[in-house]
């Protein structure tokens, strides 16, 4: 019945403690700033609990002095709308406590037994004052102050088993007291306070089970700037009375308090060591505990106790100074892992409070952060997100160069944020490519860095622009993120081509040799030979260049024309033409002697005086022209007989044979031979002279 009873206080206050079975592993956090909450310009503490008697949990912000509104040093309720289940942007209504104070301490619970929610606000130099709830709503004065001049921190809970709400406070009397105050809910007051002597400072006060007894414990530290020794009171279940137990740690602590990180059923000690790191020690059942253990957290003002990812174990929210919300989440094993951090800039201050509950009536906890003084006037609300939801991501691409010769590699740097908060684990980010060659296609993936920033070095396949981006898959509290396209532009070698050929002039059937040099590429590509006749340009060949850029052909010319190396330019080089290069073809002109031809003398021999004579051009020219030429030997001496010279035209298989008569030419020998000229396609050329005798 004890516990069944602290979880129903613990209800009104605001908490959650469900029973789960312990998880595999531990679930992230999802919490987004969703509201802002404004009432008062220095609000100073929270607390969060039902105290409009619908059943649903209200927001309470207390506002102190010294603001610049009107409404300082007035509590207000934001009370959870039943329908929609958000909360008003304004106060629903607000209550005046009887002084003024810039540390007010609120707690909700039911202090009179009628089970509607009230108010007990402490006022440090004054008392506590505490409004009792109608059922509806609170009154808009106290309706009763207890007088507690030195008190520093105050707290609700049953601690006298009687399963009622009572008032525990501390308060820096001579010895440094801790007030209890029982309820009387026939009178609709409190007992005479029992006064436990703890003779050191004192400043936070966390309520808890220590021992897993079913009894409400309670955990004292020292202040901030002059930590002591932390003590546990335990509370004897049976006579309900406290035994202080000091806490022996390793390390001197501050701002301690009281949660069960390992799932036991007993409470653990969560403390800040002196300097602001975040630890633990795991509680033994008997007000002992074990060694300290710490996480990274930096010097933070406001904390709580929660689940803050729906496992049903207790988490912790810590708020730093400098405006960022901190979630620890229990562990396997036992203890918190690394925070998940959430922007929360409206909620910064050295003085700054924070709350866990159900404010939008899905059984998810918020967090009710109150802005410490600063300039926010009220409090920044924490939704968790659940079911699909996820948090927003970043992901941000730069190249190291924007433009580039083709060949040179670019290196891609990014980062992956998280604007709205949360845990990003490292993982993987995969770069694309699209451009000119290659389509869309992943060309690297690659690892996040602890400081979740990555690098890739990337090789663009070609000249041209391409284009890069980057992905992230997401995880399970974060949705995906693509980064904007980056371009780089690739600009191609320059090439040069240059041409040669083994000879200006060939005899029509002679091969040629061409030779092209190609000068600007690391490769061997192809180069490609042109036959140029007129207007006509002939592809007659493609060859790769060798190693030394060098690319031979060897062609045969039929006619006179040019020859051109063209390199059509590759993925990351530039096209080039040689210069062109003529070259000459001279025909093949062949005449012969028909009929006898001395072997020995090579003349042919006739009878006086005619002889015939056959002639040919290479290539077949028909149509063509031939003029002949004879000689005749006298004195050893040749001598022209322009008489016997004519023109002759080729028949259509391009040959011919003609009578030659000379007259009186008896005894004479002979020579004759035939002449081609150029028509236009093919230089002209004279066959060789062959030899004739009459006889």
């Amino acid at each position: 019945m004890m516990r069944a009873k602290i979880v129903a206080c613990l209800a009104i206050l605001g908490a959650t403690l469900v029973a789960n079975p312990a998880r595999a592993t531990a679930a992230d956090p999802r919490f987004l700033a969703a509201s802002v909450q404004s009432g008062g310009s220095v609000p100073v503490a929270t607390a969060i609990g039902d105290v409009s008697g619908d059943g649903l949990r209200d927001l309470i912000v207390a506002n102190g002095s010294g603001g610049t509104s009107a409404t300082d040093d007035t509590v207000f309720v934001f009370e959870q709308d039943p329908t929609h289940h958000t909360l008003p942007s304004s106060p629903s209504f607000s209550v005046t406590p009887s002084a003024a104070s810039n540390h007010y301490k609120v707690a909700v619970g039911d202090l009179n037994g009628d089970a509607a929610g009230d108010l007990a606000v402490g006022i440090p130099g004054v008392g506590i004052d505490v409004f009792l709830g109608t059922g509806t709503d609170l009154p808009s004065s106290p309706d009763v102050t207890i007088g507690a001049p030195k008190l520093v921190d105050l707290a609700v809970g049953d601690l006298n088993g009687d399963h009622l709400d009572d008032l525990v406070s501390t308060e820096t009397a001579s010895s440094y007291d801790v007030v209890l105050r029982s309820q009387i809910p026939v009178l609709g007051g409190f007992t005479s306070a029992t006064v436990l002597a703890h003779n050191v400072p004192t400043s936070g006060l966390s309520l808890g089970d220590v021992n897993d007894d079913g009894a409400t414990d309670f955990a004292l530290d020292g202040p901030y700037d002059a930590p002591t020794a932390p003590a546990v009171y335990l509370q004897d279940a049976g006579l309900h009375t406290f035994a202080e137990h000091d806490v022996t740690l390793s390390t001197d602590v501050t701002r301690l308090f009281l949660a069960d990180v390992n799932h036991d059923g007993s409470s653990d000690v969560v403390a800040a060591e002196v300097g602001g790191t975040l630890g633990w020690a795991i509680g033994n059942g008997d007000g002992t505990f074990g060694t300290f253990s710490s996480v990274e957290a930096p010097q933070f003002s406001a904390k709580e106790v929660g689940d803050l990812n729906g496992d049903g174990h207790d988490d912790v929210a810590a708020l730093s100074a400098d405006g960022t919300l901190r979630l620890y989440v229990q562990q396997d094993g036992g203890g918190l892992g690394a925070p998940c951090s959430f922007p929360a800039p409206d909620a910064s201050g050295d003085d700054a409070a924070t709350s866990i509950g159900d404010l939008t009536g899905d059984g998810a906890a918020e967090i009710a952060a109150a802005e410490g003084g600063g300039d926010l006037g009220g409090a920044t609300v924490f939704r968790q997100l659940t079911g699909a939801q996820k948090l927003a991501t970043a992901l941000s691409l730069a190249p190291s160069a924007s433009s580039i010769l083709y060949g040179a590699t670019v290196t891609l740097t990014g980062a992956l944020t998280n604007p709205e908060g949360g845990c990003l684990r490292t993982g993987s980010v995969k770069i694309y490519r699209s451009g000119p060659v290659g389509g869309t296609a992943v060309v690297a993936t690659v690892p996040l860095g602890a400081d979740l920033t990555f690098t890739a070095d990337v090789t663009p396949p070609s000249g041209g622009t391409y284009t890069y981006w980057a992905t992230w898959a997401g995880d399970e509290t974060h949705v995906p993120a693509t980064s904007s396209n980056v371009e780089i532009d690739v600009a191609k070698t320059p090439t040069s081509l240059g041409l040669r050929t083994s000879s200006g002039t060939v005899v029509f059937g002679n091969s040629l040799t061409l030779t092209a040099t190609l000068h600007g590429v690391t490769n061997t590509p192809k180069v490609r030979f042109f036959r140029i006749i007129g207007a006509t340009k002939t592809l007659i060949g493609a060859v790769n260049v060798d190693a030394f850029g060098v690319a031979t052909l060897k062609v045969t010319p039929s006619r006179i024309g040019s020859y051109q190396a063209v390199f059509p330019g590759g993925a990351g080089t530039l096209p080039s033409t040689s210069p062109k290069r003529s070259v000459d073809v001279r025909v093949v002109v062949v005449g012969s002697m028909v009929r006898y031809v001395d072997r020995r003398s090579g003349t042919a021999i006739y009878n006086c005086c005619k002889a015939f004579y056959h002639f040919f051009v290479k290539p077949k020219i028909p149509g063509g022209t031939i003029r002949v030429a004879v000689q005749y030997l006298a004195g050893g001496t040749w001598h022209k007989l322009p008489s016997a010279v004519d023109t002759f035209t080729l028949g259509s298989d391009g040959t011919d044979t003609i009578f030659l008569h000379v007259a009186g030419g008896k005894g004479y020998t002979f020579r004759v031979r035939s002449y081609f000229a150029s028509d236009g396609a093919h230089l002209g050329a004279w066959s060789s002279y062959v030899r004739f005798r009459f006889r």
